[in-house]
């Protein structure tokens, strides 16, 4: 019987090791082939193919917006799947798609093509009205008919998704609720008879969407999408409960930013609390001209960018859990990060936990309006693998070979 068990045991590796290659969210396509249509089941994404988990990584990428080019992002983005990542998030401005601007819609299609040609995802944002201007405070007619144009050119894509809106503002969730579901309504017919995953962008900067934790939209594949930049025991809180409450959730920015209470202290538990969920992510962002200590990922020869891209890098050669059902959030005790990007050994209290504890909620009510655009103006006067966790492999396994041996009358 011992023996038995043995040969099972070795029957089961190579079974088990394949199983785990068809999870590799896409990139274990050939490079440059079609990506499956991703759909969405309980709080996580999965390929509409096969049903296995897809957590998606990446980072934002808006160089192009400001600099008219593709330039950096053709050479930054291929760089960036290098890293591991499987999605870049592009915000863009309505007018320009509405008219029909060619020079503009050949911009967003370099990026698709890069995307595709690199096994990725790509998410575009209505993000403003014209090129590079302010963040309206809820979509309007014209961002809808700007979301349909794009869903209509690229409606046989399957790894073109869609975001309502970059960042609302401080609209109430029962106001936005009713609007985005016409939204996606609209884009549904353009796309029909394919069903791209549409993400729903929070209220207050996208800061919040635990609304929808008893009012969601009411549509089929749709992933609630925040903008994260608190200190780790919020964003626990603020993610957990949405996570908790069976919905799937994607981090559309995060980071360390001296505009935001968030800094590198708190990145190893955000790292932590979504590899754990299997919750993906969009870095802020893909450029290499951020101030010093600001949020660049890259440097100009394509390297990371030392702390934040080096970190961000380390974290995507990390293969993602996925949680199982009735697995609550917990709170994760943060390690530190060293001056060099590269997990510090030191266990023990963070800069984070040892701040005066403040009114964080006040602090970014303050501070909130027009803050993304404080941001993006500043960049740009400067411009002018899919894995399961070590855990899940050995739960797999073991329940493979006790399948294995129910088959066999073995008890």
């Amino acid at each position: 019987m011992m023996v038995v068990g043995f040969l099972l045991l070795f029957l089961a590796i190579p079974l088990t090791v394949s199983f785990l290659n068809n999870k590799q969210e896409g990139r274990s396509q050939a490079a440059g082939g079609p990506l499956p249509w991703l759909k969405t089941s309980g709080n996580q994404i999965v390929s509409a193919d096969t049903n296995q988990p897809v957590v998606l990584r990446g980072a934002n990428v808006l160089v192009s917006e400001w600099e008219g080019t593709m330039d950096w992002d053709s050479q930054a983005i291929p760089e960036l799947a290098k890293w591991g990542g499987n999605v870049i998030l592009r915000g863009y401005a309505s007018e320009p798609v509405n008219n029909n601007d060619a020079t503009y819609l050949d911009i967003l299609d370099g990026h698709v093509s890069v995307a595709q040609a690199n096994n990725m995802y790509i998410i575009f944002a209505f993000r403003s009205s014209v090129i590079d201007g302010a963040q309206p405070a809820q979509p309007d007619n014209a961002a809808t008919q700007s979301l349909v144009a794009l869903a209509t050119r690229y409606k046989d894509k399957p790894n073109v998704m869609y975001a309502l809106q970059a960042e609302p503002g401080r609209v109430p969730w029962s106001e936005l609720r009713p609007q985005f579901e016409s939204m996606v309504d609209a884009i549904r017919a353009a796309t029909a008879p394919n069903v791209p995953i549409i993400f729903i962008p929070g209220t207050d900067g996208s800061h919040d969407v635990t609304g929808a934790i008893t009012d969601p939209v009411k549509r089929e594949n749709v992933v609630y999408k925040i903008h994260e930049y608190g200190h780790s025991d919020e964003y626990q809180e603020r993610i957990g409960s949405v996570y908790d409450a069976g919905l799937p959730v994607f981090i559309g920015e995060f980071g360390p930013s001296a505009a935001e209470v968030s800094t590198m202290a708190d990145m190893p538990a955000f790292f932590q609390f979504t590899r754990d969920r299997g919750i993906g992510w969009a870095a802020w962002f893909l450029t290499s001209t951020a101030p010093a200590g600001g949020e660049s990922l890259m440097n100009a020869d394509l390297s990371p960018q030392s702390p934040w891209g080096v970190a961000v890098k380390n974290e995507l050669g990390v293969p993602p859990g996925v949680s199982t059902p009735g697995n609550p959030t917990q709170p994760i005790t943060p390690t530190t990060y060293c001056m060099s990007g590269e997990p510090c050994t030191t266990n023990g209290p963070t800069q984070a936990e040892d701040r005066d504890k403040m009114d964080r909620s006040d602090q970014h009510d303050a501070s909130n309006s027009g803050k993304h655009d404080d941001k993006d103006k500043n960049y740009h006067n400067r411009h002018k693998n899919p894995h399961v966790g070590n855990g899940g492999l050995i739960r797999q396994l073991l329940q493979l070979i006790q399948q294995l041996i129910n088959l066999l009358g073995m008890k």
